[in-house]
């Protein structure tokens, strides 16, 4: 017999909501029941030859009956829209990051928790398969000793929710966010973050630029137990697009892009190699489906958890605190302070172990 697929709705159809509508359409364990935003028009664009359309997502997430919902909204709509969910117990897949700030963060994961529902935040650079490689290719390395990545993304005109930091904007907790999910996977949480971060440096382009208030460029320095470091590079500012990945270790050093991903040795021989030829939105296709598959098999452990995604809201929050204070903050220390131990962050990550930051 078939497996019955799962009911999903859609709230927000912009530029992301369009990726996981055609996320969806792909995954076979998923039906596409409803897409919502609050231009009528916009939603009618994405999902109207789909399926019925909305601009109310309360009516949304009741009308067409839904099982689980994706959210492809600005983290604090995000954040009020969950507890609408909540309210249905329905599942819940977010786009990155999983709020504005720590404390916002840690109560959306306890409600979750409460209501005994999934919580999945969008973290699609896990699924693309050169960088699953690096992950794999970093147990060859031993000891770690430096790490640097950098992505640099110009969003371009206008800005708009993300020149606030009301709504949730900022290079760090948008872009960065990203990268130091790949460095919390690879090198688990550091014990102290040092960033600076920069504000003005797009409105040095013209005089009519809208005034922002968000960060648009950060370097942040990370540093680990045994003297390891790692540093965040993130900006707004400038083109082309560029995103890289770079570690090393005792045994040799590791490259990777969203295409190519290189092992070499201490004398730079290469060891393996890996180079995907994939669509910007693959790794988005398989995260999606993995979520489906998590609430459709009750999976206790899952990857992206909102309660694994706190290790990254605690590192980006260390890292805006750090650039007022202009002092290393300690990331575990703040999600201490909110009584979450790393235990409670690793309690549904697959194959992962608590003592990996105690």
């Amino acid at each position: 017999m078939a497996q019955e697929k799962l009911r999903a709705v859609v709230i927000g159809a912009g530029a992301l909501g369009e990726h996981v509508i055609d996320a969806l359409n792909h995954c076979q364990l998923a039906e596409l029941v409803g897409v919502a935003d609050r231009d009528g028009s916009a939603a009618e664009a994405a999902g109207g030859e789909l399926c019925p359309t909305y601009t109310d997502s309360r009516q949304a997430l009741i009308e067409p009956k839904p099982d689980v919902v994706l959210l492809a909204l600005p983290p604090r709509a995000a954040a009020e829209t969950l507890q609408q969910a909540l309210r249905r117990d329905l599942h819940v897949w977010t786009g990155a990051p999983l709020a504005r700030n720590l404390p916002e963060a840690v109560e959306m994961c306890r409600r979750t928790r409460r209501a005994d529902v999934k919580l999945v935040v969008g973290t699609p650079r896990r699924f693309i398969e050169v960088y699953r490689r690096a992950r794999q290719f970093a147990k060859q390395l031993g000891e770690i000793y430096l790490v640097n990545a950098q992505y640099l993304f110009d969003w371009g005109e206008p800005l708009g929710w993300r020149g606030s930091m009301a709504a949730g904007g900022g290079a760090t907790l948008q872009l960065g966010y990203h990268m130091i999910d790949l460095l919390v996977c690879i090198a688990g949480m550091p014990e102290t973050v040092y960033c600076i971060t920069g504000t003005g440096q797009r409105a040095r382009r013209s005089d009519d630029q809208a005034i922002y208030d968000t960060d648009d460029t950060a370097v942040a320095v990370c540093r680990y137990r045994g003297q390891a470091t790692a540093t965040v590079t993130v900006s707004r500012c400038f083109s082309p697009v560029s995103e890289q990945l770079t570690i090393y270790g005792e045994a040799g050093s590791i490259v990777a892009t969203p295409s190519r991903c290189v092992l070499r040795d201490r004398d730079g021989v290469v060891l393996e190699q890996s180079e995907q030829d994939e669509s910007p939105t693959a790794g988005l296709q398989r995260q999606v489906t993995d979520f489906v598959r998590t609430v459709s098999e009750w999976r206790k452990k899952y990857e992206c958890s909102g309660w694994e995604n706190l290790r990254n809201m605690a590192v980006v929050e260390a890292g805006y605190l750090s650039a007022r204070t202009g002092q290393p903050e300690n990331p575990q220390t703040l999600l201490a302070g909110y009584d979450v131990t790393a235990a409670d962050c690793l309690a549904f990550a697959p194959g992962q172990e608590a003592s990996d930051e105690t």
